[in-house]
């Protein structure tokens, strides 16, 4: 009775593993008329058990309001806002939608903040952060100056901009409390002389604002140098953390701050050259105590793994890999997740594509046209040794339209990593669910959506829970969001 008790739990097991891979349920919203090349559209997120989206209509800016199952609450216009509002970021707490946002009014930019109750009503009138004349900021014609970012667990955010004194380049930060309580304001000085760029902004539930940054520009890809800055709004604290390269260039550095500890995780693609080609990873974690030294671990790409990744360019397999996201794992180790991404120009009369029915077509001029390619997923153990690896093939092409109904939507359940994406070689309206276990094995679904002839944007989907996503659509001129339940 015993091993027969035993292989029911087994076979159970086995039957919600599964289950848990694939979409079982998928609720749409009601069409919402929307036009694509002039409006604006974001999911805000999801509170007590309510979906929030967002979107223009002739520069009118709204909330939509929808139950689980995607039945329309509510639909709130927000007057509050200026027409000409942009960078709208939003975030949502147990009884609070938060909205932070920039306008330009009389030649000054202003940063501000609304609070809104879970009916979409303005709690108190909008927060003014910061403001600053146009002229002053580094990038006088930049008519959004200033950034956000919030930590994960959503109790602080803190608002940035660049200024120059002189021939001195500082960055401004900001700290808050998410109910808009300031916590902190520091100017700390990037470069007297050469020039700095900030790149990846991320705020620890504590509070502290880590940025990395390179002396190359954007049009030069590899450093051989790489700095993670440090500002401690609690104890006025300003430092600089160089990353340990070992003689090393890099082609792109993803940083995400330890929770636990004051430490911050770090992986990059390394070369052994400024013009050489991808030859592997280096990851490791750098401590904000002075007395703890940086870990750097290496693994250089076999030839096997090389020829799975690509059969076509042996050298430059990587040369168009991009990081979308790195899991720390607890024994030390990493998942790095990447994409192939590529822009190519040139002049043609552009071909009719799955979408081309969003975006003008001119014959006989410059096209520029978006490649997106296979996700490649690896496992790092905690010495640095690849555990195992997974590539999701996939080949999505299109015309003057950034993208937009290419690359892949994210999950991370806790016992699967899933990638929902439109597979362009089946047709358009069909979205493919792949799942990969802790062991790298991978489940793949396709999900039929012809009775529902949406163009599905997994790239801005939001997951809203352990085990749902909350995804865009469009069809024709109207937008509908789908929530997808695991």
């Amino acid at each position: 009775m015993r091993k027969m008790r035993s292989l029911f739990a087994v076979l159970v097991g086995l039957l919600l593993s599964c289950i848990t891979a694939y979409p079982q349920t998928i609720h749409y919203s009601n069409d919402i008329k929307f036009g694509f090349r002039k409006n604006e559209f974001a999911i805000a997120g999801r509170t007590d058990h309510r979906n929030i989206t967002y979107r223009t209509d002739a520069e009118v800016h709204y909330l939509d309001i929808f139950s689980d199952s995607m039945t329309q609450i509510a639909v709130v216009e927000l007057d509050f806002l200026p027409r000409n509002a942009q960078t709208l970021n939003f975030f949502t707490t147990a009884q609070r939608i938060i909205l932070l946002y920039q306008y330009a009014k009389s030649g000054i930019q202003y940063a501000m903040m609304a609070q809104m109750d879970t009916d979409g009503r303005l709690l108190q009138q909008p927060l003014k952060l910061d403001s600053v004349k146009s002229s002053s900021r580094l990038f006088a014609g930049n008519n959004a100056p200033f950034d956000f970012v919030i930590a994960d667990n959503k109790n602080y955010f803190s608002v940035f901009s660049r200024f120059l004194d002189g021939k001195q380049e500082y960055l401004n930060t900001k700290l808050f409390q998410s109910d808009g309580k300031p916590l902190g304001n520091k100017d700390v000085l990037l470069s007297a002389d050469k020039p700095v760029y900030p790149r990846q902004f991320v705020l620890n539930n504590k509070g502290t604002l880590f940025f990395t940054a390179h002396l190359n520009s954007d049009r030069e890809h590899r450093s051989d140098f790489a700095d993670i800055y440090l500002i401690d709004f609690k104890e006025d604290r300003f430092s600089r953390h160089p990353v340990p390269l070992n003689g090393s260039w890099i082609e792109q550095l993803y940083i995400q701050a330890d929770q636990e500890t004051e430490a911050v995780d770090y992986t990059a693609f390394y070369t052994t050259g400024r013009k050489g080609n991808i030859e592997g990873v280096i990851y490791g974690r750098v401590f904000l105590e002075d007395d703890k030294a940086p870990t750097f671990k290496q693994n250089k790409f076999s030839p096997v793994f090389l020829s799975k990744v690509s059969t076509r360019n042996k050298k430059k397999v990587f040369e168009n890999f991009d990081i979308r996201n790195v899991i720390v794992k607890k024994d030390g180790g990493i998942m790095l997740i990447a994409e192939n991404y590529y822009i190519t120009t040139r002049t043609s009369v552009p071909a009719a594509g799955f979408y081309s029915s969003y975006y003008g077509m001119t014959p006989s001029r410059v096209i520029t046209e978006y490649n997106y390619g296979d996700i490649l997923i690896i496992n790092f153990d905690g010495q640095g040794n690849m555990v195992w690896d997974n590539i999701i093939r996939k080949s999505q092409y299109s015309q003057e339209d950034k993208g937009l109904f290419s690359s892949f939507a994210f999950m991370n359940t806790g016992r699967y990593l899933v990638f929902v994406y439109n597979d362009y070689t089946y047709n358009k309206n069909s979205l493919t669910v792949a799942a990969i276990d802790n062991q790298g094995q991978t489940n793949y679904k396709h999900v039929k959506i012809s009775d529902r002839p949406y163009d599905w944007v997994p790239k801005y989907a939001l997951q809203t829970s352990a085990l749902s996503l909350l995804i865009p659509c469009f069809r024709s001129n109207t937008i509908t969001f789908a929530a997808m339940y695991l």
